[in-house]
């Protein structure tokens, strides 16, 4: 059998150049990561390492239910600290078993270091034994502090069983001391004892 007048068999040249060939490919599809302006650990955190579907999260304590945190999908990315949950449902029990706060969200990003949250879109909470339903746009949950505060750019609407309803921004909510206040300006009708008060 004659062989090709370079001294190399067909069968080499073959390996050559699909050599060649995939060395070209490998090149043309590489990444340039600092074109975007992002580095592979910045993209990395961009990603999150589990997503959930249909998830519902029960709080135990003592041997008892005190709540429950209900998500559409849940994404958590623990590079960030953050887990995010889409259309949320929370639920909070007292001794008996019965609901004391219920609230839900279009969205909500939990962060773990601090324990704080934001929620966001269609904001509903309602306290059965305050009497008190509160409807926002946007809230954030300062742990530390036991504070929940809108924000000086988002408007939230406050109302009670009595049928006082007051609408403002710049919501701020005291758990410890269960206090209410806004820091601006708010309009809307204050029942006090017979008497409403606009």
């Amino acid at each position: 059998m004659a062989h090709p007048p370079d001294g190399r068999t067909s069968s080499g040249r073959t390996r050559t150049g699909l050599l060649l060939a995939a060395t070209a490919f490998a090149a043309a599809c590489s990444f340039d990561y600092a074109a975007g302006g992002a580095t592979p650990d910045e993209l990395l955190d961009e990603v999150p390492e589990t997503e959930l579907s249909e998830v519902t999260h029960t709080v135990v304590r003592n041997g008892r239910v005190v709540a429950e945190i209900h998500a559409r999908e849940v994404r958590n990315f623990p590079r960030r600290g953050v887990t995010e949950l889409h259309d949320v449902r929370y639920t909070e029990y007292d001794r008996a078993g019965e609901p004391v706060t219920t609230g839900s969200a279009d969205f909500a990003r939990y962060h773990s270091a601090s324990e704080d949250a934001d929620v966001a879109g269609a904001v509903r909470l309602r306290s059965e034994s305050q009497g008190v339903l509160l409807h926002a746009a946007a809230l954030r949950w300062d742990d530390e502090r036991r504070r929940l505060s809108s924000g000086a750019e988002h408007a939230v609407e406050v109302s009670r069983d009595d049928g006082s309803q007051v609408r403002g921004r710049g919501l701020e909510v005291d758990v410890r001391s269960k206090t209410i206040r806004f820091t601006a300006p708010v309009t809307g009708t204050l029942v006090t004892g017979d008497a409403a008060a606009e």
